[in-house]
């Protein structure tokens, strides 16, 4: 398993930052309908359009192709819980 802190040492200088309150949304919607055959880290992409993003690219496409304890650690790792 991927710890939190090891996803920060990785991925030193990424700005940006998942809002709590999505990400509380994007879990309680995947624990409802399920991932639909996706990746973890690839429903959460997709869940949040980062697609659109142009900052912290390489993240984000490590985001996308990660299995679900990695995706968790990652998302948990740059999940601001002030918003």
């Amino acid at each position: 398993m991927v710890s939190v802190h090891y996803v920060k040492l990785l991925f030193y200088g990424v700005k940006l930052m998942f809002p709590a309150s999505r990400v509380k949304q994007f879990k309680a919607e995947i624990k409802s309908k399920g991932l639909n055959d996706l990746r973890y880290g690839q429903a959460f992409h997709n869940y949040m359009c980062l697609d659109k993003c142009t900052q912290d690219k390489d993240f984000l496409d490590a985001l996308y192709y990660a299995d679900q304890p990695t995706a968790v650690a990652m998302i948990t790792a740059f999940t601001d819980p002030t918003c």
